[in-house]
């Protein structure tokens, strides 16, 4: 016994004596307003959340905080650089008090002793340095050599980024570095530099031609970021872009050139690889070609990393649909962007890839309609009469007019004291409506009791936006008035409402049809849940019928030619146009179009409202019954689009 406590008393004086060389020999810390570097540095922990406690502090606070801490470094000026040098390459490794201390517990149980926990140095000292920025400018030749070594170049990497652009000869530099891994790390950062990173495009040219695949991969997508003419390297894509190893980075590439990418990703949509059409569906959607290139002079929150990530989230979303063996909800979106290229070799590829998808495919095909070369013109026509649709500006705007059946429309937004009689008239003759309604309708519970017979009546339910938002503006040119994300959001939150809806009332009727046929040169079990969206207003330009495109929505519009869309207005407006000139329109379209009501998206509104007391909902009945007597049948617009029985 006696043996044991002489030996926990050696070992108790070893460690004391171990500690007293360490405290006396360790670097002594810069102050600043009586608080130590230390101190300063764990601070940035609390908005990191790193410092282990529950702090809630609001965005104003945490910039105030990164402020006073941004100072007090500042004002500790170079002294405090090679002590953060030291923190950010103090991993969580035992130094030589925490081994000794463990030695000693390991052997005797009498007097176990414990050490705090380390704090995460590293990733203080590296917001540190973020905190710096050029003001660390010293630190380079230090940071460098650690970002020569392996085991060292994450965290110097991080430190010289936040310095900026003093950093990069360290970056171009270390390409010739012998560690795959310091390679990668200096390519990845150069890419968040951009165009700033120029002198090194050369190297990186070098890399991406190479044999490497875990590089050279990585180096095409940092091209696409440093290099501003990347045509140029047009030869070196294509070969990657249909090789087994980078499909994928140069989809990356191509996507972010512009029109010049274009063909060869419009080649790639139909390459019988999966993967190399996966990359062309992801380069061309708008959230990637649109995102922003990196800025000469320092990283950003927008460059490099960020679009490499938004990018590997859409090949994620088409693979997934390919692996379910559906077919993939973003062909129609790409293929009527490729349809808009000026070449007119891409345009009829685009045509051609548009006819194989079936009424998604109708959008991209009114697009070139409406362009300016007369082959892709006729191409598409051509295309539109099979699927017997007619469009104008993106939206299908008449189906066929082979058969003597219309769609009756129905919109509701503020208003809606006709929706009881127009769904009894509609059910007393077994005959089926599509109803359109904003966010608002679908919340407002005065109109709770049509939304439940809409549903359970097995009508066509679609939305109509959120907000009854105007997106584009009225006057020649139709100027968009909201941003994307603005549209998305508006969209989204009414198609929310629209779910809600159609599972609160759910019923047994028949699900919609699908809404397109079979594209021929890949297998597909399945067909996507595309919705039609009438616009807001009846209005809308190319742009928003692209953007409703990306979102599975498929614009329609009413048919021209009549005045039953003018129901809302009321005496007092200059436009109001009673129910009799409405009716007699109808009855008048009816007689003189060769092809009658054919095909027809007649469209009223559910109600309109105090201010006209000449309701067409009254004369409802009465117009079905003339319509029906010259043999029309009232179908859903689902039922009216689709250009053929598939079930």
């Amino acid at each position: 016994m006696k043996k044991r406590r002489r030996i926990a008393f050696v070992g108790w004086v070893v460690a004391l004596l171990a500690f007293a060389v360490w405290f006396a020999l360790r670097p002594r810390e810069p102050e600043y307003q009586g608080r130590q570097l230390g101190w300063w540095l764990q601070q940035t922990g609390t908005w990191m959340g790193l410092s282990g406690e529950e702090i809630d502090l609001t965005s104003q606070e945490i910039e105030a905080k990164k402020q006073q801490v941004a100072v007090a470094l500042r004002e500790m000026g170079t002294n405090a650089l090679p002590l953060l040098v030291q923190r950010l390459v103090e991993l969580e490794e035992p130094n030589a008090l925490s081994r000794l201390v463990q030695w000693f517990n390991e052997r005797q149980e009498f007097l176990k002793i414990g050490l705090p926990r380390r704090p995460p140095w590293a990733a203080y000292a590296s917001e540190a340095f973020r905190l710096l920025n050029t003001n660390a400018i010293p630190a380079i030749p230090e940071l460098a050599e650690l970002f020569q070594a392996e085991p060292t170049s994450s965290f110097a990497g991080e430190a010289l980024l936040a310095i900026g652009e003093p950093s990069l000869p360290v970056f171009v530099a270390a390409l010739t570095n012998q560690s795959a891994r310091v390679r990668r790390l200096a390519l990845q950062s150069l890419g968040e530099f951009g165009p700033a990173s120029a002198e090194a495009i050369p190297l990186i040219v070098g890399i991406a031609a190479g044999s490497n695949p875990d590089l050279s991969g990585i180096a095409l997508r940092v091209l696409s970021e440093v290099e501003t003419n990347c045509a140029r390297h047009l030869p070196l894509l294509e070969f990657r872009l249909f090789d087994t190893n980078h499909p994928l980075d140069a989809a990356f590439v191509l996507g972010r050139m512009g029109p010049e990418g274009v063909p060869l990703l419009a080649r790639a949509l139909t390459n019988e690889s999966r993967q190399v059409r996966i990359g062309a569906l992801a380069a061309l959607q708008p959230e990637f070609a649109e995102a922003s290139h990196g800025k000469a002079g320092a990283p950003t929150d927008y460059g490099f990393s960020r679009v490499t990530s938004l990018f590997n989230s859409k090949c994620i979303l088409a693979a997934a649909s390919f692996h379910e063996r559906a077919w993939s909800f973003l062909e129609p979106a790409a293929w009527a962007r490729v349809v808009q290229h000026p070449d007119a070799g891409v345009q009829r590829m685009a045509v051609d890839g548009l006819k194989r998808l079936g009424l998604s495919g109708a959008t991209g095909l009114s697009f070139a309609t409406e362009g300016e070369n007369s082959s892709t013109r006729r191409a598409a026509q051509t295309a539109l009469q099979a699927l017997g649709v007619e469009t104008y500006s993106g939206a299908i705007t008449r189906g066929s007019r082979s058969a003597k059946r219309l769609a009756m429309v129905f919109t509701g937004h503020a208003f809606g004291e006709g929706g009881d009689i127009i769904l009894t008239e509609l059910a007393r003759r077994g005959a089926k409506g599509s109803f359109f309604l904003t966010g608002e309708f679908l919340t407002n519970q005065d109109f709770a009791p049509v939304i439940e017979r809409v549903v359970k009546e097995g009508h066509y339910l679609g939305p109509h936006s959120d907000k009854h938002l105007l997106y584009c503006a009225w006057e020649r040119g139709r100027q968009t008035l909201v941003s994307r994300q603005e549209f998305r959001a508006d969209l989204a939150a009414n198609i929310q409402k629209i779910k809600g809806a159609e599972v609160k009332y759910a019923s047994t009727h028949a699900p919609s049809r699908s809404l397109s046929a079979p594209i021929d040169f890949y297998p597909i079990a399945e067909r996507p849940p595309f919705r039609f969206f009438l616009p807001p207003f009846e209005h809308y330009n190319a742009e928003v019928a692209q953007w409703a495109l990306d979102m599975q929505c498929i614009l329609i519009n009413f048919t021209p030619g009549t005045r039953s869309n003018a129901d809302y207005t009321g005496e007092a407006d200059t436009n109001f146009v009673s129910s009799q000139a409405i009716f007699d329109s109808i009855v008048k379209k009816e007689r003189e179009d060769p092809h009658g009501l054919n095909g027809f998206i007649l469209l009223l509104h559910l109600g309109s409202g105090p201010g006209r007391k000449d309701k067409f909902h009254y004369r409802f009945s009465e117009l079905l019954d003339y319509l029906a007597g010259k043999g029309y049948q009232f179908v859903r617009v689902d039922e009216l689009l689709e250009p053929k029985d598939t079930e």
